[in-house]
């Protein structure tokens, strides 16, 4: 299938953009990231163990679900780990929200879960903190993740090298939920949610030093018309925002995904998003989102579920979300697809307040792919 950007962008400007990323920090201004950036070629990608199919050995039988289940867990002990950024070597960071402590995570069950680094000066409440992880589409070459966080004041995006040291991006940003991806021309996007802000319900488009990238419309303003975003994530062609809805009568409203549309060549200016899946009753709570050309996957908190959604050849969905892994973890937050391996990571939610936690949440899966997406009508 051929790929194509949906942002209404010219093969020059895609061409142009990636140009200046690509070059050295120094034609950029002063910003000069905060580790070495030099372009070079790809090196070769660590030989990390890669995970089994999760499962007894052949001939035998699990002693119990809790020993089946265990199979999947990868990282133990974690403190509402509400984003993960799948890395290029099939390995995984997990960023907990109020403690600000990334946490490197690894396909293989025999290696076990490393502890980099903890974030200093950010605020967990209210829901900030360490709110949101991606990382560089150039790791392998600068070694950098980008993050949202919430200080006492503001809203932040930053960049992290390898020891958690921060470098400002954008500063002045609300103190609101946000997500963030890299878009399809290397561009770093950011949903943002809350009320009060001009970037508040907005999407954001910068390049690596916090510069409108070509498909911002104002300033750095890209779309707009989501109000709690929990998960942005892309499969190369489009970019997909998780809308976490609001609390109506005990029971979410507006959980949906949402297509991000970009800027309209025709009509100019910033496009409001429709949603193309939509959540309820037992599919409902949909968080973090992960997509392929062939399906949006999602993690679900309320559901306890992850949710894959079919794409059809023109990017519309078909069918209604198929729901897999239901109850086994509890609350599902974050979800990242692994390069190498091709599962998913994903991380459970339950010492949040609301889930009913094991003596060793929160932790982090490796979840094989399961085919079984549904033909219905979208829910």
């Amino acid at each position: 299938m051929q790929l194509r950007s949906r942002y209404g962008l010219s093969g020059i400007a895609i061409s142009v953009a990636m140009v200046l990323l690509s070059g050295c920090a120094s034609d950029e201004g002063n910003y000069t990231g905060s580790g070495n950036w030099v372009e070079q070629g790809s090196p070769a990608v660590p030989n990390i163990p890669q995970p089994q199919e999760p499962g007894p050995p052949t001939g035998s039988e699990p002693d119990s679900d809790e020993e089946s289940a265990s199979d999947n867990v990868r990282a133990t002990d974690l403190d509402q780990p509400v984003t993960l950024t799948a890395l290029p070597d099939g390995t995984a960071l997990v960023g907990e929200r109020v403690s600000g402590t990334v946490t490197q995570v690894f396909p293989a069950k025999e290696m076990k879960q490393k502890k980099l680094y903890t974030l200093s000066g950010i605020d967990g409440s209210d829901g900030g903190g360490l709110v949101s992880m991606a990382a560089s589409p150039k790791y392998l070459e600068n070694g950098l993740v980008y993050a949202y966080i919430t200080t006492k004041t503001e809203g932040r995006i930053v960049s992290l090298n390898g020891k958690g040291v921060t470098k400002d991006i954008v500063t002045g940003l609300p103190k609101a939920p946000a997500a963030l991806t890299f878009g399809p021309d290397g561009s770093l996007l950011i949903a943002i949610g809350g009320s009060g802000s001009q970037y508040s319900g907005k999407i954001l488009a910068v390049d690596h030093w916090g510069d409108p990238a070509p498909a911002a419309t104002e300033g750095i303003v890209m779309s707009q018309g989501v109000s709690n975003p929990l998960g942005l994530c892309t499969n190369g062609v489009g970019v997909y925002v998780v809308n976490g809805g609001s609390p109506n009568g005990g029971q979410l409203s507006g959980n949906a995904v949402y297509e991000v549309a970009g800027p309209s060549k025709d009509q100019g200016g910033m496009n409001a998003m429709s949603p193309i899946i939509s959540y309820s009753e037992e599919s409902a709570g949909a968080a973090g989102c992960a997509a392929t050309e062939v399906q949006i996957t999602t993690a679900g908190t309320d559901s306890e579920s992850v949710a894959k959604s079919v794409l059809s050849q023109d990017g519309t969905v078909n069918g209604s979300p198929v729901l897999q892994y239901t109850g086994e973890f509890g609350r599902l937050r974050a979800i990242a697809l692994d390069p190498v391996g091709g599962g998913y990571w994903v991380s459970t939610y339950n010492t949040d307040g609301i889930g009913d936690p094991a003596k060793d949440d929160d932790k982090v899966l490796y979840l094989p792919e399961q085919g079984g997406a549904g033909s219905g009508d979208v829910s």
